[in-house]
């Protein structure tokens, strides 16, 4: 995969993302990147590229991220692309903290690569931020936005309890106090669902998302 393929489509540079340099192999980790090129410092050569975005839809499990996620699918523009984390997800991600770093990176890369056709990415599932901005290939993405479904202690302890594979309290407990983590976090977007119906969870997302992605 020596060549780019490139193209102008209404707009929008489509290209092959090379993360190593194409032409001496030097290292993604040591590749320059601007907004719409990569530099290789070790040869100097130069490729096409466009720096994205990538938005990030977190929570604890039962905060109302897959209601909501199914909305933004149906009524994101078309330079949006919505995807559901768990499309990806296999056990062993949940086996060790390296395991899960490799689930975010294959997702940093598919994040990559929407952007090549003028797209940015919406990513709904559990995540945190520092297991994003940690990894190698972050500097091939331009800000990510960090958004968090909450809902009050009661509320999602409701809620886990009417999910039947939720039945333990030790369990219940653990993501009440993750909720809890994600509703004191500063770093994030917090957006409580206790009384806001999907579609109005969805709406200010997009409100968000627009703001930050025009």
């Amino acid at each position: 995969m020596n060549d780019a393929v490139n193209a102008r489509v209404k707009g929008s540079l489509r290209t092959m993302v090379d993360f190593d340099c194409p032409e001496c192999d030097a290292d993604a980790r040591v590749q320059v990147v601007a907004a719409d090129r990569i530099t290789c410092p070790e040869c100097r050569a130069s490729r096409p590229f466009r720096l994205g975005r990538l938005h990030v839809v977190t929570g604890s499990p039962a905060t109302g991220k897959s209601s909501v996620g199914r909305v933004l699918a149906a009524r994101s523009p078309l330079e949006l692309v919505v995807l559901d984390g768990d499309l990806t997800a296999r056990p062993e991600h949940d086996s060790t903290e390296e395991a899960w770093l490799g689930f975010i990176d294959t997702w940093l890369r598919t994040a990559v690569g929407v952007a090549q056709g003028g797209h940015s990415l919406v990513l709904v599932g559990y995540s945190m931020p520092h297991q994003w901005e940690q990894q190698a290939l972050r500097h091939f993405l331009g800000p990510i936005t960090y958004i968090a479904l909450v809902c009050s202690d009661g509320e999602l302890d409701r809620r886990l309890r009417d999910r039947s594979w939720m039945g333990s309290r030790r369990e219940r407990a653990s993501l009440i106090e993750l909720n809890q983590t994600f509703r004191a976090r500063a770093d994030m977007t917090v957006i409580e669902t206790d009384h806001r119906s999907p579609e109005a969870v969805a709406g200010r997302i997009l409100s968000l998302v627009s703001r930050h992605d025009p």
